[in-house]
């Protein structure tokens, strides 16, 4: 009876393994691509083969009953290995659901009788041949139904038949091949076999792995131990039929509530997709469940022809809503979380959350009621609604095109022009039409397509009109016999037209401070970054223009100006004394403008954020931002209504350095030597004062613009100026 212990609990483990194989294949199904040629199912069922190989040992020496329940307790390791694929959390009720199996468990196996019954009578076998005949109907019926309860139902009691037959092989064949050969409930054994597996694939795909698991493991535990001791003669130990009666309800029960509480949740849905991404700054940490993603797979499922999982996903995103009916953008899928007391350090408070509930962030999110919405109508149509109608006729009413020959040679991509019209040259199939659509990304704008023909011996050349900013040229090519092909580049022409007030530069590599500061550690900082190259003040009529060009100008942290904070203080030689300021924006900045440039307005720009006041702080609008990586400039749109008209006599201080949305003042703080994301004093420790110095107290400039006869190194200079005085730009 040992022996069959083990074999039992091998079969257990390694069912429970196939069963996360075969939902994971099951979460990638597409219309071209068979769930029977996903690597993962047919690792699942290579596993289910071994654990069905160590279920037939396991029954040589066990009755059904004990075997059954035993592979019932696959529930509660099937919810540990979700928790590590998935995520899942396991809450009070799923661990005492896992006790209750256990316990179970035990029972049953206490009562097994020691006594091996005798062989099959011949009515047996007749009830186990009529019972194969008459689930294989059902599975034919539930196949067309498409209904993913009558399909795991099905599944368990073909995998309850299979294991039925297996002790019926045993007890009549016993150690003769011959005799087992010879044994009809041998060939009941594959065929049982076979309509569980279709079943439970089929069902697979038409529900989650809980609801189906759940309903085939109750089967699978109580029907089979039933037949076994009515059909085969299993015997329960004298006295302990109403502990195995306690055990079969301890262990049905647990594997109910693993089934439908912790797979599922009380929302009655697949469990949704999670974002793993950290928060900044540190990247630790994880995210939430978000019901959105539900919503997407649920279309997913939808184009599928799976209305019935679609349906029960929707009213999973319903069940997380709160209020009413608005669905948050991430749910709480942990344990409730009281709040915390009043004064608890924030960084680690909680401001109390409940299962299924929002996790904090934005309640509601219209995205996530577009998305409800949406699918609640494609639901109604039977399919997704948002099909493009050109896109659907092109690769699904008909098979894609052939492919053509299609080869750009300039522009080359992302590239750099200074005018418009760009030429784009290539070579495609002889005779081929090339046509070349421009669209501006920053405007959302096109411009006329323009149309070529490519010649005898495939070359083209053809003008393509542009507007100022990115423009992306989609070059497509199309043969007489409906041959596609596409190539895009991307360039910028980064041009603002106006009268150009002020146009300096500033040396490369002086990105350093006043000579020893060094970046951040984290490759989040790209070489150049914060090095200005250029600075150009331009009239556009209604606006004033402020372009800064720098070495480097790679998107940072999400944005295409997330590592920069740029401050331009703005010296309008007719504001009144008492409406200017020579101090820094914040006061840990650890710097002053100089009085001849005293501002009266200040512009501080980053990719999170903005602040537009005056000497008094008072906020006197907004500005319109804008980072292009190609051209490398940051430029900023300031309303002449509320800054001025700048002339001769109006000055600029420059100044750039890092930002940091959690620094009181939004900007990059420093460290003795570089942090991951902090400035360094210095690139290493040294006894120079300039290294030894407060690293709180030293500006933060990482490089400024500097006037004639002014250098850098001097200006900053903290060990030398107290405060460090920085000078302006002045419009001749």
């Amino acid at each position: 009876m040992v022996i069959g212990w083990v074999f039992a609990l091998a079969a257990t483990v390694l069912n429970s393994v196939a069963g996360l194989l075969e939902s994971d294949a099951t979460r990638h199904l597409t219309r071209d691509r068979w769930l029977v040629t996903r690597p993962r199912y047919l690792g699942g069922l290579a596993v289910d083969g071994l654990g069905w190989a160590t279920t037939v040992v396991a029954l040589r020496y066990l009755p059904i009953f004990v075997v059954q329940a035993i592979l019932g307790g696959a529930i509660a390791l099937t919810a540990i290995g979700a928790r590590v694929v998935y995520g899942s959390a396991l809450r009070r009720v799923d661990r005492l659901a896992c006790a209750a199996c256990v316990v179970g468990l035990v029972l049953v196996a206490g009562s097994a009788g020691p006594d091996r019954p005798a062989g099959p009578s011949s009515a047996a076998e007749l009830a186990l041949g009529a019972a194969a005949i008459v689930l294989v109907v059902a599975l034919v019926a539930a196949w067309q139904a498409d209904a993913a309860w009558p399909l795991a139902l099905v599944a368990g009691l073909g995998f309850g038949g299979s294991s039925v037959a297996v002790r019926a092989v045993h007890l009549s064949a016993g150690e003769s091949l011959v005799g087992l050969l010879g044994a009809p409930p041998l060939y009941l054994v594959i065929l049982f076999g076979v309509v569980g597996l279709v079943a439970y694939s089929r069902a697979l795909e038409s529900a989650s792995l809980a609801r189906v698991t759940a309903i085939l493991l109750v089967t699978e535990v109580t029907v089979p131990g039933l037949a076994g001791i009515v059909l085969l003669g299993d015997s329960v130990r004298p006295g302990w039929w109403a502990a195995m009666s306690a055990g079969l309800v301890l262990a049905v029960a647990g594997v109910v509530v693993l089934g439908l509480t912790f797979f599922q949740g009380w929302y009655g849905g697949e469990m949704v997709y999670s974002y793993g991404a950290g928060v900044a700054p540190t990247g630790q940490g994880t995210g939430h469940l978000w019901p959105v993603l539900s919503g997407e797979r649920a279309e997913h499922q939808l184009q599928l022809g799976q209305p019935a999982a679609s349906a029960q996903l929707l009213l999973g995103m319903a069940r997380f809503a709160s209020g009413v009916d608005l669905i948050p953008e991430q749910n709480w899928e942990l344990p409730d979380l009281a709040a915390s007391p009043f004064g608890t350090d924030p960084t680690v408070a909680s401001i109390g959350f409940r299962n299924g509930g929002p996790a904090g962030s934005a309640a509601p999110l219209t995205w996530s009621a577009a998305q409800f919405v949406r699918l609640v109508a494609g639901l109604r149509a039977g399919k997704p609604v948002e099909t493009p109608g050109i896109v659907s006729d092109r690769y699904v009413a008909h098979p894609p095109p052939a492919l053509a020959s299609l080869s750009v040679t300039t522009p080359g991509d992302l590239t750099a022009v200074s005018s418009s019209p760009v030429t784009v040259t290539g070579t495609a199939d002889p005779g081929a039409r090339v046509d070349v659509l421009a669209v501006n990304t920053d405007s959302g704008t096109s411009t006329a397509p323009v149309t070529t023909t490519a010649s005898s011996s495939g070359s083209f050349s053809v003008d393509a009109p542009i507007t100022p900013g990115t423009t992306v040229l989609a070059i497509a090519a199309t043969t007489a016999a409906g041959a596609t092909a596409l190539v895009k580049r991307s360039v910028v022409w980064d041009f603002v037209p106006g009268t150009v007030l002020l146009d300096v530069t500033d040396p490369d590599l002086d990105d350093n401070g006043p000579g020893n500061y060094a970046y951040p550690t984290s490759d989040n900082f790209h070489a150049g970054a914060f090095d200005v190259q250029r600075f150009q003040v331009i009239d556009s009529g209604t606006d004033v223009v402020f372009r800064l060009q720098t070495r480097d100008l790679s998107p940072t942290f999400g944005s295409p100006l997330g590592a920069q904070l740029l401050d331009v203080y703005v010296h309008d030689p007719a504001a009144a004394p008492a409406d200017t300021s020579t101090a820094a924006s914040f006061p840990q900045r650890n710097y002053a403008v100089a009085a001849p440039a005293a501002w009266s307005r200040l512009i501080e720009v980053q990719g999170f954020g903005q602040r537009y006041v005056d000497a008094h702080g008072t906020t006197i609008g907004t500005v319109a931002i804008s980072a292009n990586q190609l051209s490398r400039f940051i430029t900023v749109r300031v309303p002449k209504a509320t800054l001025g008209t700048p002339g001769p006599g109006w000055a600029f201080t420059v100044v750039l350095t890092g930002q940091d949305g959690f620094s009181p003042d939004q900007a990059r703080g420093f460290t003795p030597t570089p942090g991951e994301f902090s400035f360094g004093v210095c690139a290493t420790a040294s006894a120079d004062p300039h290294c030894t110095f407060d690293p709180a107290a030293v500006p933060k400039a990482v490089d400024v613009l500097v006037p004639a006869g002014v250098t850098q190194a001097d200006e900053l200079d903290y060990t030398v100026h107290a405060p460090v005085t920085i000078a302006g730009i002045v419009i001749p």
